[in-house]
């Protein structure tokens, strides 16, 4: 998980964008690992934000989503579908057409994951789904049974309706089902395996009372043909696109650490695929294609298939990366080289799912009673007030953090750490409204995310992953040096203030000043906090 956030990360910096202008994203630097960058959110009418080290997209925002959704109970399709999505579209960082229109469909009162039916929920192929089931893998006790693949599933069509999604999502599970449980990344002589489990989940669709009695009769009356034949159909063009990208995929693997041969390699598994065709851009079959020949061929380390995949511009560049690593990622759990944002966060959640697999107790998150619950109509409407206290909609406490705010003409991007976890971009009315007491949190006082103690990660230097020209790749001395100015105590003990000198407020500014700062701030940031809670009490 962590180095398929770390992908997404780097990734994302390269979406959609020009040579030239991600040239002025990068500052000339090589795109190795995520570094602090900005960009436009939110449109043409958006705003221009600053996003941190380590910042990540959509892709891993709705993996977590998906992570929270499962216990030991299973996957509550249910709380994914009518609170993480609909709440998501307040803090969304990118997300496709079709994950959009169906957090939007969602919003509606009595909606129902197996009857998403959005217009044009049918022809949705993309990749939305695919990028964000590895959860359901690695909480499956008993990964060769590929019966996590009916939860894979059941999340694809939350959002998606077109078989080349589903099959999509499905093909990626299975590629990082066999490097979790074989520990090595599939290759050619797997893929024969892939296809056959990918044709028989399939069964799912008789087999789920939902699928089987609404869904896949009413996919059926809609696009006028057989589910089933339109699967296998899929599914074959998966078997044929893996063939006719042999030749490609040997020439990746004998290219070692020569950039310029990687490249032109890929350079021909792009145009196999039309990976930077629009019309075709991001759709699951092909991203799936991708990442899993990326993985087989470069399974030494996380990063150099993430690497590689962010570098070619006018393709799905994220999210074939964090595909991609989070395939080599099961296989080669290597440490980090860089840090990402919300690391510790994402590690108690994959420790969190580990703990399901092995059969251990594990925390369930404190939804609320779906029965009362009323999505918020719009992300504007997800952060609200409790009390006078700031709350994400039925998912957790928000806690400001010092920094700069965006305005638009209808609301206010803002990042607030949450009770729970994760570090979000929010966007908000100027003027908060009150929540309504069945969409308050459930967990009234106390954090939900508690990680468990341990040692702090070790730093890991980046290896020579390719033969570089600019071998630099660490951070410059005056981006650090203008963190560290950037750091104000006065500005930090206001904030500590308005929040009432909270715990995890605390906690927060401590870890800031600790990662950002020099030591004398430190220490003058404890002894003034000493003196102002000897005070207080």
């Amino acid at each position: 998980m962590l180095w398929a956030a770390w992908a997404d990360a780097l990734g994302w910096i390269s979406e959609l964008t020009t040579a030239s202008n991600l040239h002025r994203r990068t500052k000339g630097r090589p795109l190795t690992e995520p570094f602090a960058w900005e960009r436009n959110i939110g449109g043409r009418l958006g705003v221009r934000v600053k996003l941190p080290q380590g910042c990540y997209s959509d892709d891993t925002q709705l993996r977590l989503a998906t992570s929270r959704a499962i216990s030991g109970h299973g996957f509550d399709v249910e709380a994914f579908a009518r609170v993480e999505l609909p709440v998501w579209q307040s803090y969304a960082l990118g997300g496709g057409r079709a994950s959009k229109a169906a957090a939007s469909a969602l919003a509606r009162p009595n909606s129902n994951w197996a009857a998403n039916f959005y217009p044009g929920w049918e022809n949705s192929g993309g990749n939305g789904a695919a990028m964000r089931i590895q959860p359901h893998v690695l909480a499956e006790p008993r990964l060769e049974s590929y019966r996590h693949l009916d939860d894979v599933i059941r999340n694809a069509i939350v959002t998606h309706g077109h078989p080349r999604a589903i099959v999509g999502a499905v093909v990626q599970a299975i590629a990082v089902t066999i490097a979790l449980n074989e520990g090595r990344v599939p290759d050619p002589a797997d893929w024969p395996q892939l296809i056959e489990v990918a044709h028989a989940a399939v069964e799912a669709f008789s087999r789920i009372p939902e699928l089987a009695a609404y869904w896949r009769p009413r996919w059926e009356q809609t696009a006028g043909r057989d589910f089933q034949g339109a699967w296998h159909e899929t599914v074959s063009e998966v078997d044929e696109m893996l063939f006719r990208c042999g030749q490609s995929y040997a020439s990746l693997k004998a290219a070692g650490r020569d950039l310029v041969e990687a490249t032109r390699a890929y350079d021909e598994i792009v145009k196999i695929l039309a990976l930077d065709v629009e019309a075709s851009r991001g759709s699951a079959v092909t991203t799936s294609v991708a990442a899993l020949i990326l993985a087989s061929a470069l399974p030494d380390h996380p990063a150099k298939a993430a690497q590689l995949a962010a570098s070619r511009l006018n393709t799905d560049t994220d999210t074939i990366a964090t595909m991609a690593a989070a395939i080599v990622g099961a296989a080669s759990p290597t440490p980090l080289t860089s840090p990402i944002q919300d690391e510790e966060y994402i590690r108690y959640e994959s420790e969190r799912l580990s703990l399901i697999a092995s059969g251990a107790s594990a925390s369930v998150f404190p939804y609320p009673d779906l029965l009362n619950w009323n999505p918020p109509k719009s992300g504007l409407d997800s952060v609200g007030l409790v009390d006078e206290r700031m709350a994400l909609a039925g998912m957790g406490w928000l806690y400001e953090v010092p920094g700069d705010r965006y305005a638009t003409s209808d609301g206010v991007w803002q990042w607030m750490q949450t009770s729970f976890g994760p570090t979000m971009l929010l966007k908000r009315r100027p003027e908060i409204r009150p929540l309504a007491p069945a969409n308050w949190p459930n967990d009234r006082e106390a954090f939900a995310f508690r990680p468990p103690r341990g040692e702090p990660r070790t730093s890991v230097a980046a290896p020579a992953l390719f033969d570089l020209d600019d071998p630099k790749n660490g951070r410059p001395d005056n981006e650090r040096a203008r963190a560290v100015d950037s750091l104000d105590l006065k500005k930090i003990f206001s904030w500590l203030r308005s929040q009432d000198y909270h715990d995890e407020s605390m906690g927060y500014a401590l870890r800031r000043i600790a990662e950002m700062g020099t030591k004398e701030q430190l220490e003058e940031y404890v002894a003034a906090l000493a003196r102002e809670l000897r005070r207080r009490h």
